[in-house]
């Protein structure tokens, strides 16, 4: 069995995934909880880890469970904020137990999903950059206004979002600064799935602050904390 006395970093763990992912493997173990998977249409690989100090129970054998995550993050969604949860196993099921003024058993199948050892990519970058999630999410709500993709340049110490479209186009530039580090050994332009990004920066809060790896005309790193957690994704870049 494992606790948590805080819902809250698991449900936005659990929405952050299905954003995207619509079932996958979870593997309990040393190292906590962790996830791999990669999208149904296979352009996004999704890396999430939540390390066994999150919780305050962790009595777990090491397994390998299938679950349907959009319907897990119904069931997780009706967390109150007092509740604590528990994850428990009952032959062929998930129990996941929420416990607070009332207490709410829910039964979740485990599903059969056979998918080979999914190693975590590791592109050769060459431009790093940390931000406020904030900045991120309102400069793709400014490009959704011209297109449904962005174009991501780095050049020196500044970062340059572009949208193109029939009713017009922007450009924003992203300055170095005391919020915003920016650093690269070549120049970088590379164009991305603006709704797979939004997705992805579903659960980031507007202070969180997001990694990116860039490197021209290639597969893209996001990558932010939630509370203990690290969810990462791996984007892949569309022809420019």
């Amino acid at each position: 069995m494992i606790k948590l006395d805080d819902v809250r970093d698991w449900k936005r763990s659990i929405d952050a995934i299905s954003a995207l992912i619509s079932e996958g493997n979870f593997e309990f173990g040393g190292d906590g909880v962790v996830l791999r998977a990669i999208d149904p249409s296979q352009v996004a690989y999704v890396f999430f880890k939540m390390p066994k100090a999150s919780f305050a129970e962790f009595e777990m054998p090491d397994a390998k469970i299938g679950l349907d995550l959009v319907e897990l993050a119904k069931v997780v969604a009706r967390a109150m904020p007092e509740d604590q949860m528990l994850l428990s196993f009952e032959g062929s099921d998930l129990i996941l137990t929420l416990e607070g003024a009332i207490t709410r058993r829910f039964k979740l199948p485990l599903l059969d999903i056979s998918a080979d050892e999914i190693p975590q990519p590791s592109p050769d970058f060459t431009a790093d950059i940390e931000v406020d999630a904030k900045i991120l999410k309102e400069a793709f709500k400014d490009a959704a206004l011209f297109s449904s993709s962005v174009i991501l340049r780095v050049r020196g110490d500044q970062l340059i979002i572009e949208a193109q479209g029939s009713q017009g186009n922007l450009r924003t530039v992203v300055p170095s600064s005391k919020r915003i580090k920016i650093s690269s050994s070549e120049e970088v332009v590379s164009k991305y799935s603006l709704n797979f990004l939004n997705n992805i920066l579903k659960e980031a809060d507007g202070a969180d602050t997001v990694k990116i790896s860039l490197k021209s005309e290639s597969p893209m790193r996001v990558s932010y904390k939630i509370g203990k957690a690290e969810i990462a994704y791996y984007l892949a870049h569309m022809l420019l």
